[in-house]
Formats: C-alpha cells, structure tokens, sequence
C-alpha cells in the first residue's frame, strides 16, 4: 500500500485493512492542532513538498507525504502517510462541457462509513460538467481536497491531457499542539486561547474569539520591529525660556532596532511670541543615548532654514543634556543667532542614530 493509515480498527473476518505495526511506525500519530476539546486540524505535515502534484496526459501523481485527516468528532483522526507515488487517472473531458476534478486523500473507515474498506487512499473526486462548472463536495468528512483542476470540454490523453501547471493547490498545513501553524489564507479556526499561526508574514494569536496580530512584550515597544513610533521633543535653551510662538510646531519619531535608535524632529518657529531663550540650542532624546566619557558624539545632521533667504546645515551631537547642532564651520552650537538669526516660519530638521544605553 502507498496510502498508511493509523488507528483502523482490523477486522480479519470483515473487510481488508486495519493497521500494522508498520503503519504505526510511518503514520504520524503525534500530530495535533486543536480545532476544539476532542477535534484536530486536518492537514498535510510541512516538511520539504509534501503531497506534491505531477501529472502527464489524464494521471496525475501525489508525491510522498504525511497528513492528519479529522472525520466527525465522534470518530477522531486519523494520521496517514503516503510513502511511494501515488497515480490516479482522471475520466476524460465531457464533449461539449468543462468541469472540475478535486484530487484528494480519502480514509475509508468502514466502522463509520459502511465502505467495505478499512484503508486510505487518492481518490479523484469528479465534479459536474456545466457550462460555469463548480468544484464538488466531498463525500465524507475524511476526504481531504488537495488538488483542483479544470478538466475541460474534450480533453483525453490523445488530445494532450491536463494543463497540470494550473492545477490550484488546496494543501492546508496542520502541525503538533503548540506548534506556529503556517495558514497563509488565513483559514485556520482558533482552538484555544494563545494558538499561534503565521499568516502574511505575521504571527498571530487567537484571542479566544479572534486571531489578532501577536502583542509585543511591554519591553519590546512596536519600533523594535522596525516601525516608527512617535514622539514630542522638549527644546531647551542653555539659558531662559523657549517658545515655539503662533503656529509653531515641534514633532518628532524614532526607529529602534535592537539597541539602534533612529530618530528624527521637525520644528517650525510661530508667527508671534517667539522665544529663543539664550545660549545653545538643544533638543530632547526618545531613547537615553550611550556616550563616550568627556566627548560629543557627532551622530546625524541638521538642516535649518531661513525662510525665504538661505539654507544652513549642521552636524548633531549627542550630548547628555540631547542633541546641540554645530556648524560645519566654527564651534559654536545654534542658538537664538547663529547660524543666523532665528525668526517668523524659520525650520528646522534633524536626524539622528545613535546607540541606546538599553
């Protein structure tokens, strides 16, 4: 047999099948990912293609694989395996009307079934013909779809076969309790609270009622994965007040990455009551930087505009008090009047990356 199935109740005066020793040792009998409190997911085991199709003319060939087949949840699963090639010949087109064939892993169980038979099996399950043919149901709840294909109007082994590279797979993955499902149509009901499964990239958890993307821990903030998260500079004088004015804004967001921080501000002086204090500029950190004992730490650029006269750049460093913005030229930070003197809708841009202490 190409087709090993487990727990098949033998029944030497009745039909052929039951399971061997050999059966038991091939079929994965571990394999469980809870669909409810006596269900498991019916699916193929990932490992290398498994159950992969090939075809030529009419036959198509499910290749090696191991899967779990849940029937009714009085019945259980069952584990199956299939460990050689397997070939199965598709009827010939209608002569006027296409249809669809489902390829599929079948477990026979006669105990609920009344089959006769007490084995698994491929079986090609054969659709309808009509004009807007529609693939067909399953006729039991132990036959697994794997493969669809249109069979279309006329179509033999003489006329050239199958177009088998069009075939659409309707694997679906099961893998043990515990285990990250992948489910990449994101089909796959929850079971229990904090299942797992990957789908579009993403891991995901079911809520109990829902799969939501998996939270982050409190000490691994949604930036660590690479997006930017927001955050309102504080800027300082070395000396007095400072006062974005009517209009003025102050934004900023960072990027972490590790112990990686990006961070970029954007400052925009207001219309009326400005107030640049006295003394060097500087502006706050999301992140406490690490820094070398006694030194600046140049680590970004700077970019300040006077409105409508010149552009200036900069180079930031970090400092314990947050950034201060040297000119390329001269060793003063900006401050109220230089590089030039601040005013109405005057800008400024920084951005920064630096290590974090943490």
């Amino acid at each position: 047999m190409t087709v090993r199935v487990s727990w098949l109740y033998p029944s030497p005066a009745g039909p052929a099948g039951g399971q061997s020793r050999e059966d038991t040792r091939l079929s994965p009998i571990g394999t469980m990912w809870p669909t409810g409190p006596t269900t498991t997911r019916s699916g193929v085991i990932p490992g290398g293609s498994p159950l992969a199709l090939s075809g030529s003319g009419m036959t198509a060939t499910i290749g090696l694989g191991r899967a779990v087949v849940q029937g009714t949840a009085a019945q259980g699963a069952y584990a199956a395996a299939v460990t050689a090639p397997h070939a199965v010949t598709l009827a010939n087109g209608h002569a006027s009307l296409p249809r669809i064939d489902v390829i599929a892993l079948r477990v026979y169980d006669t105990v609920y079934d009344a089959s006769g038979q007490s084995i698994g099996d491929v079986v090609v399950v054969k659709g309808t013909e009509a004009a807007s043919p529609t693939a067909p149901a399953m006729p039991s709840p132990t036959t697994m779809p794997l493969y669809q294909i249109t069979v279309p109007a006329g179509a033999s082994a003489g006329t050239g076969g199958l177009t088998w590279g069009g075939a659409t797979d309707l694997r679906v993955w099961t893998v043990a309790a515990g285990g990250v499902l992948p489910d990449p149509a994101g089909t796959a009901p929850g079971g229990h609270t904090d299942q797992l499964r990957i789908r579009a990239g993403r891991i995901e958890r079911w809520t109990g009622s829902a799969w939501t993307e998996l939270d982050l821990p409190s000490l691994l903030a949604a930036s660590t994965w690479g997006a930017w998260t927001a955050y309102t500079p504080t800027w300082t004088a070395q000396g007095g007040s400072t006062a974005l004015g009517t209009g003025g804004s102050i934004s900023g967001a960072y990027c972490r990455t590790g112990r990686m921080i990006t961070a970029r501000i954007a400052m925009k002086i207001g219309t009326s009551g400005y107030s640049g204090g006295t003394g060097s500029w500087r502006w706050s950190l999301p992140v406490t930087p690490v820094l070398p004992a006694g030194a600046l730490m140049p680590s970004g650029i700077a970019h300040g505009q006077d409105a409508g006269v010149a552009n200036y750049t900069g180079v930031a460093d970090l400092t314990s008090s947050g950034i201060e913005i040297s000119s390329h030229t001269g060793i003063a930070p900006w401050n109220p009047t230089l590089p030039f003197t601040w005013g109405v809708n005057d800008l400024v841009g920084i951005q920064v990356t630096y290590e974090a202490t943490s």
